[in-house]
């Protein structure tokens, strides 16, 4: 009865094991016809949900923005010798982005009508060189709620991700307490609900809606 009963533990380690083994070793190939399956639009992403589970792509991919994202544990993702092109459309243009244009405190391509403490600013900023160009945006405080549109029309395609980002400091290196600053990405639309994101500390990364 022991040897019996000895045996079958052995049986039942190894059958496990075996299940262990062929969870792990389980593949899915990537290829045009998954991809199709997955979104046939092509445009992604396209997400690796199967947990313990290795992914093969046998195929290039090139997506207008996100490629690829994986959302379950344990994911091994081989790109096999493959290429993944993401992020692959055109990009949008806001005129005069980094306030380089203008003609002394005034830019370019910008309604400062609302923003009286607002000017366009050379020098540093964060510490060190403005993070494109030469120029940023400086608005002077203490002073009531300003606001600066840009004169420029964004056309926006269906069925892709956008993103809008914005970086501040305020008072210059050390530590400053902020003197009520509130730096936001604000998306309105036709149709569509009103959507913000908002920070009120020094941010070096950005923020991003």
């Amino acid at each position: 009865m022991l040897l019996n009963k000895t045996r079958s533990i052995i049986l039942n380690i190894l059958l496990i094991i075996l299940l262990c083994v062929n969870i792990v070793s389980a593949e899915v190939n990537i290829d045009q016809a998954w991809l199709n399956a997955q979104d046939p639009t092509g445009r992604g992403p396209y997400y690796l949900d199967q947990a313990n589970q290795t992914y093969v792509l046998q195929t290039d991919v090139t997506t207008p923005g996100t490629a690829f994202a994986i959302i379950a544990q344990n994911v091994i993702f081989n790109l096999n010798g493959h290429t993944v092109t993401y992020d692959n459309s055109p990009k949008i243009n806001i005129l005069n982005h980094s306030f380089e244009q203008g003609s002394g405190t005034t830019a370019t391509e910008w309604d400062f009508s609302s923003a009286p403490n607002a000017s366009r600013h050379q020098g540093n900023f964060l510490w060190n060189e403005v993070y494109d160009g030469a120029h940023s945006l400086k608005f002077t405080v203490p002073a009531p709620d300003q606001e600066i549109r840009s004169l420029g029309t964004i056309t926006l395609e269906p069925n892709t991700t956008y993103s809008l980002t914005g970086m501040f400091e305020y008072g210059g290196k050390g530590n400053v307490n902020n003197p009520g600053v509130k730096l936001y990405a604000r998306l309105v639309g036709t149709g569509l609900p009103t959507r913000e994101v908002f920070y009120q500390n020094t941010n070096w990364r950005g923020i991003q809606l």
